[in-house]
């Protein structure tokens, strides 16, 4: 399999995304005049790729309402009897009482992001990068590496299993689909462009 490059929104239309339930995006959700992705955080549910991807480099910009929580999630899917993934958090750190292994970028609830990668301001955008090939994950914010770890080594199973994730079998290592979560805060994303990994 080869290198490629795609958008995963062209600016205009939904076009390749669904509900979890896999119905039109509908209320909840709006694209901007400047074609944007625009969460009203409603909490009206979150919205997932047509598409299944296991090891891409993914890039996007994101900005946030004041006290906004939200993410994007990768490698969604059923893991037993759940419906999850590996996230990467998008949170307005100095508002939340979160933190650690919830701040953003990091790798949701299992591995705290590196302080030195730091979100820019509420209403600024910042640009994100997801490295997953294979067992390999990384997390990238603003230019600086916020967080890494290999499924299946000492410190992902021990992350996760201190995690809300310890029952799910095989997390984080089957094809999925990328979801953009609505949990009740405002949210913009724009560039997502989606690189898959032979």
């Amino acid at each position: 399999m080869g290198f490629f490059d795609t958008a995963l929104f062209d600016g205009r239309s939904f076009e390749g995304w669904t509900t979890t339930s896999g119905k039109p995006v509908g209320e909840g959700w709006e694209i901007t005049p400047a074609g944007e992705i625009h969460c009203l955080g409603k909490n009206k549910g979150d919205i997932v790729t047509t598409r299944d991807y296991l090891s891409f480099e993914l890039t996007f910009e994101w900005k946030l309402a004041p006290g906004a929580n939200c993410g994007l999630k990768y490698r969604w899917g059923r893991y037993g009897r759940q419906q999850i993934g590996v996230e990467y958090q998008l949170l307005d750190d100095p508002q939340s009482r979160d933190g650690g292994k919830h701040a953003t970028a990091s790798v949701y609830d299992l591995i705290a992001p590196d302080p030195r990668a730091r979100a820019r301001p509420v209403g600024e955008w910042n640009r994100s990068r997801i490295w997953a090939r294979g067992a390999k994950i990384e997390h990238w914010l603003n230019g600086k590496k916020a967080a890494s770890v290999e499924l299946g080594k000492p410190a992902w199973d021990a992350a996760l299993s201190a995690s809300k994730f310890r029952d799910a079998r095989n997390f984080g290592t089957l094809p999925g689909k990328i979801l953009l979560q609505d949990h009740g805060g405002e949210a913009w994303l724009r560039s997502l462009r989606l690189r898959e990994l032979g």
